[in-house]
């Protein structure tokens, strides 16, 4: 099976143009596995009703289904599961696997209930959210969750943190993760055009979604130690926005911090390069692709010492500087200081085709088990009743 042409479906909550650390990271995979000689799919949610039904785009085929219940977090579409329904039936399946993706949304557990094929699990674990009622509510989830796992043939990690976290929460998942890491555009960072500094300061940059939980508002009370050397870029949009706009006001960091929203991938390629240091003061995330982006461009990295975080340091031979997550202002204007007195870093970081490949070899050895007579008697169980045990 290894080197014939897969069918692959992604099960998603979002996909482009929507932005984010998965959707990054299904797009760079989904390209790649294209670029490789199989046929992708990605099944997501219609979360903006102005985007096609169905479409072809870059040689992956995108199908967007509409929504039960539209919620950034708990979105339904049973238009989906049905699609996963009728897919999966044994006699002329559609797709080889699905591979679902994202612990914290529901196109997971539609796959693993209704799919009745080989099943890829990338989970993407936080464990908890910036949101009180999320936190309560994932507590009975994880019952679900945990049926998820059962379900699934394999389980992928994109740290060594995120895998020691899955099991620890989900004992039933121990023997089948497997760790891949995210990727990054190697090549597209370390050739992109250097932007300009701003005024002869040094820029600073912070980027990704605009949650609450990426505290980019830490970073912003920092900026008026640091105003005097440094101006701050702040990418991506999210719910975080508003308040730090009026954080910049309040603080009269106008000059100082700019919001520029989302950016294409080359103008964001160019503040990688350009950057003194990048920033990331998340209290959770299940793996650092900000941060692996930033090293790629040889770019200095400071960031909080959340798990995720320090297990890319240790990636990467200790090229990530790291602070408390509660850092006082004052104090991380001084780590921001001490990071960017270092040398440039010059580390191996993987590419997307790199981890491509390495996905598709498990897939290929998910088919292969999968072909085996205990494992046609297993598929004739229904999927349903992983609800039921």
């Amino acid at each position: 099976m290894m080197n014939d042409k897969l069918r692959v479906a992604f099960a998603v909550n979002r996909f482009a143009p929507s932005t984010g650390g998965v959707e990054t990271h299904i797009d760079r995979l989904s390209r790649e596995l294209v670029a490789a000689g199989h046929s992708v799919t990605v099944l997501t949610h219609d979360h903006c009703d102005d985007e096609p039904a169905h479409e072809m785009f870059d040689g992956i085929e995108i199908h967007r289904f509409p929504l039960v219940t539209k919620s950034k977090h708990f979105a339904v579409s049973t238009a989906l599961g049905g699609h996963l329904a009728r897919a999966g039936r044994s006699t002329n399946p559609r797709y080889d696997l699905v591979h679902a993706h994202s612990y914290h949304h529901t196109p997971a557990v539609l796959t693993a209930t209704v799919w009745r094929g080989p099943f890829i699990y990338t989970p993407h674990f936080h464990g908890s959210s910036d949101s009180r009622l999320r936190n309560l509510i994932q507590l009975p989830y994880r019952a679900v969750g945990g049926r998820v796992i059962d379900r699934a043939d394999r389980v992928i990690c994109v740290s060594g943190a995120e895998s020691e976290h899955v099991v620890r929460t989900f004992p039933n998942a121990f023997g089948k993760t497997d760790v891949i890491s995210n990727g990054v555009d190697v090549d597209r960072l370390r050739s992109a055009p250097l932007s300009k500094e701003v005024d002869g300061r040094r820029i600073l940059l912070a980027a990704g979604q605009l949650d609450h939980h990426e505290q980019v508002d830490r970073l912003v009370s920092a900026m008026p130690y640091l105003k005097d050397d440094y101006v701050l870029k702040v990418t991506g949009n999210g719910p975080a926005r508003e308040h730090l706009g009026q954080m910049v006001k309040d603080l009269e960091l106008e000059t100082d911090v700019h919001l520029l929203g989302r950016v294409p991938d080359d103008t964001l390629a160019s503040l990688f390069r350009t950057a003194s240091c990048l920033v990331s003061m998340s209290t959770h995330e299940s793996h650092g692709i900000m941060l692996l982006e930033a090293l790629a461009a040889s770019t200095r990295v400071l960031a909080s010492a959340i798990p995720a975080h320090v297990d890319v340091g240790r990636q990467t031979g200790g090229s990530v500087a790291l602070t408390p997550v509660d850092v006082h202002p004052r104090r991380l204007a001084t780590a921001v200081r001490d990071a960017c007195a270092e040398t440039r870093p010059d580390v191996f970081i993987p590419s997307w085709s790199e981890v491509a490949l390495q996905t598709s070899m498990l897939y290929d050895r998910v088919l292969q088990r999968r072909s085996t007579p205990a494992a046609t008697e297993m598929r004739r169980r229904s999927p349903r009743s992983f609800l039921r045990a």
